[in-house]
């Protein structure tokens, strides 16, 4: 189960919990404050007896940049100390000052911080350190013992002798169960490094982010947490191996062909070339990862949602003059359930959550938060939006969070109103983030709030 978390009629709204999350303020802060917590909301009928946990002072603290498990990760303003804070404990549980630059990514296996120096992986535990290694200068080939290329993967060919002369552009672009994926921008490679040595290469592979395919995103180079994306087709990240499935992915004179999916049930094989040419939307085709075959036939597509919670996906055309068509099918069948055109003109799809799809449509101060049904398109719910960031995705108990003078949670299958609960007066101008079990808040006199979900 996932939730989602959306800020409505205030300048503010939650990001994706997976993929770094912002406090109330990136710049300057003030000094902490004490501030008195709300009342325990009463236990009746649709209204929540949770209470919120804090204010716990952050020494401060900035941003919140990810979380892990129940731990939040947050970052000071310039770069250079973290924190691990147990919200279940309301508690600094370590403190790292070793400098830090976006993006700050990992699990419970390791947090993974990059300097302009080195890479360290630590224990979000206990902050302890697992493996590090300096991003520096080195040889690549066939001489070198650090690097191991995987051959025989056509169209790439390792070079046949070391080089030491050209400098080395190393980027982060995923880390997770062990492992972490880098891209080198000195020779276009991509390689897979375990978290407790992650300065050995495991295997070396053609990158595919290229000026043709710059438009994929990071969020999109790794399937399924196993899966990496590279110009020679898909690979098994711990191994390099080639996947069941992928081997054409890569740039391909039809234009970029990449496979995309956050867990195995839920792939897509992606091509772009209308997207390339700006002739027209790509393509999106239901995959079996295990089979290697098409689920059901292919659609147009820009942008596609799928959630193992959901027996639809959604397929989204952009148009050019910034309206949308938006199509739902059945994930098993192919079948299309219901379309609707210019649904979220001038704004942005939030996304599909168990039973329901959200949206915001409108332009500037005058926009609507929608949120539909996501196997028969009804309307179940419409929202003034005050025009704040857009929301997105996050972990979580399986709830929609919509936040305005109070907090209401939706069930994310059906969509039916659950609860309602009071907010602290400082979280009125906050972002919030979730985690498995709690919904939290830094605010910006450096109060971090917490809400137990369970």
């Amino acid at each position: 189960m996932t939730s989602m978390i959306v800020r409505f009629s205030r300048v503010v709204a939650a990001l994706a919990a997976v993929a770094g999350l912002s406090a109330c303020s990136l710049g300057p802060l003030s000094e902490p404050t004490p501030v008195v917590p709300p009342p325990t909301a009463s236990a009746t009928p649709g209204t929540s007896a949770a209470q919120w946990h804090g204010p716990l002072q952050m020494p401060g603290a900035g941003q919140v940049l990810l979380t892990i498990d129940d731990i939040a990760v947050v970052g000071d303003g310039v770069g250079q100390d973290l924190w691990g804070v147990d919200l279940s404990s309301m508690s600094v549980i370590w403190t790292i000052d070793a400098g830090w630059t976006l993006p700050v990514m990992g699990d419970s296996t390791g947090l993974v911080v990059m300097t302009d120096k080195d890479v360290t992986v630590y224990d979000p535990k206990t902050g302890a350190v697992i493996g590090q290694a300096p991003l520096t200068p080195r040889p690549i080939g066939p001489t070198d013992a650090t690097f191991a290329p995987v051959t025989g993967t056509p169209p790439f060919t390792a070079p046949t002798a070391a080089r030491t002369s050209s400098p080395v552009w190393e980027s982060l672009y995923w880390a997770g169960n062990g492992f972490l994926v880098m891209g080198r921008g000195s020779d276009n490679t991509v390689c897979a490094r375990p978290m407790v040595n992650p300065g050995r290469c495991l295997w070396l592979g053609k990158n595919m982010w290229t000026p043709a395919a710059d438009f994929i995103g990071l969020s999109s180079y790794v399937i399924a947490d196993t899966w990496v994306n590279t110009e020679g087709g898909v690979r098994k990240i711990s191994d390099g191996k080639p996947a069941p499935f992928g081997k054409d992915a890569g740039i391909t004179p039809g234009g970029p062909v990449y496979y995309i999916g956050t867990s195995a049930d839920r792939v897509f094989k992606m091509t772009s070339l209308g997207q390339v040419q700006g002739t027209g939307p790509g393509s999106a085709t239901p995959w079996d990862v295990t089979t290697n075959k098409a689920i059901s036939a292919t659609v147009a597509a820009d942008v596609v949602d799928a959630d193992p919670a959901s027996p639809v996906y959604v397929a989204t055309i952009n148009k050019a003059d910034d309206s949308d068509t938006v199509t739902a099918y059945s994930w098993a069948s192919g079948k299309q359930l219901w379309q609707k055109d210019n649904l979220f003109q001038w704004s942005s799809q939030i996304g599909l959550n168990g039973g329901v799809y959200l949206g915001i449509t409108g332009l500037g101060f005058d926009r609507t938060l929608l949120m539909l049904d996501a196997t028969t398109g009804e309307e179940l719910l419409r929202a003034a939006y005050d025009g704040g960031p857009e929301a997105d995705s996050a972990a979580g108990g399986g709830l929609i969070l919509i936040i305005t003078d109070a907090l209401t949670a939706y069930d994310n299958a059906t969509g039916q109103q659950q609860w309602t609960a009071a907010l602290p007066e400082e979280a009125k101008a906050c972002w919030f983030f979730t985690t498995p079990h709690y919904l939290a808040f830094l605010s910006p006199t450096l109060n971090l709030w917490a809400l137990d979900l369970a």
